[in-house]
């Protein structure tokens, strides 16, 4: 196994070398892909960055890195990212900061003491992202910061429990327009405070005996599989190596955000972009579309060259980029062994195998050209849109007064309209020369627009309907909230408003959580889910799976020792995996156990399931009654309901329809269990202790009482719950996100 630490034997062009909290780590290539938030989490055992939606979509994975500018190598920029997006390998030469490296419990930084000042943890789950967040906003900005630029600069961060009231105005106070503005201290200087002031380097332990800071390998079976990484520093670098590669899925990072949208792995090999000057850098200073897209932490990684190439890909997907470069008429120039330029709806078709995006150039455009981009969805920041458009006109209001004339064909860009539509080309040659400012005209361009325009099923509906209209903009204005405490300052400390016991420490991220347990030696499991709802299971076809490297074995309902049933009471009886039929889409039907969670998670979408009898499945109440199809829960009928609705004064009559929800625990679900000599600990997050013991007792066939169920803390309850069981040996499990949704 080769340690993350490099020895003497591996060169330079084997490894990279990065700074975490002021110590300095050798990473070799053989980490390629390993993220950021992996080699912090599981390899270094830094757990204050935890791991939700592994999409960039959530915040808690939050660090601030700073970098040196690839056009002026003596320049460092600052900022924060996703760092469950960020490969390890990415990061040669940064300096990251982690929420350990900011403050403890002994001596916390002014953010966490704000937060728990203002009482502002819950779960607390969270809680390490948004300081991170607010130390890098603090780090870019701290003397000319407004609270405007505080809500703008959060956008990335989700909280379930706490609301977002209390955590803002607890940043707002650093704000130099809040009335009680607290100082604020420099990030570094709060990293350096924790340095050894004999080595200089970050504390180990002990001074009186010696120490050495835990750094766990890299299984064999990671470094087996682990495709090569390569950084050129030059294109003529780039050139070669894409000749080498040909033929082969090569996928080249800069920021490696789309990972986040769509997860195009595997992949034969990467190569790392950040590396070459020449495709830095701008000629002109341009005021280009601006668009609400992603938040800010996606932003300070992502590329526009690395967002058109995604739509490139993906033909669905609605990039706002492309939306907003279509406006501006780009022309995008592509490179390889020749270079060529393409429109906006060219490139769409261009064939990007073996090419690279280099550049995009934007014509000038006068004051008579007038610009307008629009995008619907579902929140103000941080959302894909519903749809979104630009449009481009040049017009003249000096020919007639009150007229306003279209003089050259405008551009009428559209997106997530469906996968082919770029622009609305038939109205867009209507209305050159035409007076939109004339009622009967404007109505016969949306009328030949509502024709043109064919979206894909469902999508445009979607939006609530005070949003449909792009008739002005939505202003989010600062937010601002109050709270009061009915307390009599007389009886303190009784009744007193204080913080929680625990809330420094979640600040700080020392408060531990079952997703943070990893040990040597440690198994880690994924579920294989259905596909189909109500339909009959033919087979589940593990042999894919199993000879994948890594696994070390694959459950199935037969494999159950016990009885196949996680339900705790009599009467609700539920199969732990699927024996004859799939109930609904996503059921568990198979368990890949293996020796790491990334193995686990790939080697479960090898498993093969064939169905048969596959019918329509029930999704909502009107199908179910007219399906006949009910569930009956004996003990809730109370008295006599047609009776007392007969003899009622008054009846109301009519339909309440309430949709579905997730409840979105940040911490998603997950267990760990640690076999005893007699039975099974189980540390989990349940909210049903009780219920959870019965199950694992249920399905591993031993009594409740050689199961120990300990739950130390849950990361955002909402109605979650775990069991688990059936190893020998201390294993984790866990849901990843996407699969709990």
């Amino acid at each position: 196994m080769t340690p993350p630490i490099a020895t003497s034997a591996i060169v330079q062009d084997d490894k990279i070398t990065v700074t975490i909290n002021g110590m300095k780590y050798d990473v070799p290539t053989s980490f390629s892909e390993v993220s950021l938030n992996q080699y912090l989490r599981e390899h270094l055992q830094l757990t204050g960055t935890k791991i939700t939606c592994r999409e960039g979509g959530c915040g808690v994975c939050t660090v601030h890195v700073a970098h040196p500018d690839p056009l002026n190598s003596q320049q460092f920029i600052q900022k924060s990212i996703n760092s469950c997006l960020c490969p390890i390998l990415s990061c040669d030469k940064w300096d990251i900061t982690t929420v350990e490296g900011v403050g403890n419990q002994t001596k916390p930084h002014p953010i966490q003491s704000a937060l728990t000042s203002h009482y502002d943890t819950q779960c607390g789950y969270c809680t390490p992202g948004w300081v991170m967040n607010m130390c890098s906003i603090l780090q870019n900005n701290s003397e000319n910061l407004t609270q405007q630029d505080v809500e703008n600069a959060c956008d990335g961060n989700i909280c379930r429990c706490t609301g977002y009231r209390p955590i803002l105005e607890a940043f707002k106070t650093f704000a130099k327009d809040h009335p009680s503005k607290c100082g604020t201290l420099d990030i570094e200087d709060e990293v350096q405070k924790g340095l050894c002031k004999t080595t200089g380097k970050a504390c180990s332990g002990s001074c009186h005996g010696k120490s050495t800071h835990y750094i766990k390998a890299l299984s064999a079976a990671a470094e087996f599989i682990a495709p090569p990484w390569y950084r050129p520093t030059n294109l003529l670098e780039l050139y070669e190596k894409i000749k080498a590669l040909a033929g082969q899925n090569v996928y080249y990072v800069v920021g490696h955000t789309g990972m986040g949208v769509y997860n195009d792995a595997p992949c034969d090999a990467y190569v790392d972009l950040k590396g070459i000057p020449e495709l830095y850098g701008t000629t002109l200073t341009a005021s280009l579309l601006k668009q609400n897209c992603t938040h800010h932490s996606i932003r300070n990684s992502g590329s526009w060259a690395g967002n058109l190439a995604m739509k490139n890909r993906h033909k669905d997907f609605p990039s706002d980029s492309f939306v907003a470069f279509t406006v501006g008429n780009a022309k995008i120039f592509v490179g390889g062994p020749d270079m060529q330029s393409y429109s906006p709806k060219e490139f769409l078709d261009a064939d990007l195998k073996g090419k690279i995006i280099l550049r995009v150039e934007f014509q000038p455009f006068d004051s008579d050209f007038v610009f307008r981009t629009f995008k619907v969805m579902p929140r103000s920041g941080n959302a894909h849109a519903y749809v979104n458009a630009g449009f481009r006109a040049k017009v003249d209001r000096r020919i007639n007064p009150g007229q306003v004339v279209i003089v050259e064909e405008p551009m009428l860009a559209f997106g997530n309209i469906n996968a082919s539509m770029v622009s609305a080309e038939k109205t867009a040659k209507f209305l050159q020369g035409k007076n939109i400012a004339d009622q009967a005209i404007l109505q016969q361009a949306l009328t030949m627009l509502n024709d043109e325009i064919v979206p894909m099923e469902g999508d445009p509906s979607e939006a609530n309907v005070r949003y449909r209209s792009a008739v002005g903009n939505l202003v989010r204005p600062l937010s601002s909230g109050k709270q009061e405490h009915g307390t009599k300052p007389e009886n303190y400390p009784l009744t007193q408003p204080m913080p929680k016991l625990e809330s420094m420490a979640q600040c700080t991220g020392e408060a531990k959580y079952t997703s943070d347990i990893e040990l040597e030696g440690m198994l880690h499991a994924a579920f294989v889910l259905t596909t189909l709802g109500n339909a009959a299971i033919f087979e589940v076809d593990i042999k894919p799976a199993m000879t994948f490297p890594g696994v070390t074995r694959v459950l199935v309902a037969s494999d159950i020792p016990g009885a196949n049933n996680i339900g705790p009471l009599p009467n609700d009886p539920e199969e732990l995996l699927a024996s004859k039929r799939s109930l609904y889409a996503g059921q568990p039907v198979a368990l890949v156990v293996a020796t790491s969670q990334d193995i686990a998670e790939r080697a479960a979408k090898l498993v093969k399931i064939s169905y048969y009898d596959v019918k329509t499945p029930t999704l909502n109440c009107r199908d179910a009654i007219k399906n006949q199809s009910y569930v009956t829960v004996p003990g809730l009928s109370v008295g006599d309901a047609d009776k007392a609705i007969a003899g009622a004064a008054n009846k109301i009559e009519g339909e309440l329809e309430i949709g579905t929800q997730n409840h979105m625990y940040m911490e998603t679900e997950d267990a760990v269990t640690f076999p005893t000599e007699d039975g099974l600990n189980v540390e989990c997050g349940t909210q049903w202790i009780y219920g959870t013991q019965i199950s694992a007792s249920q399905c591993c066939g031993i009594g409740l009482h050689r199961i120990n169920v300990t739950v130390k803390r849950s990361g955002g309850g909402l109605g979650k719950n775990s069991a688990d069981g059936l190893c020998p040996q201390p294993r984790q499990w866990r849901h990843s996100c996407s699969d709990d949704l």
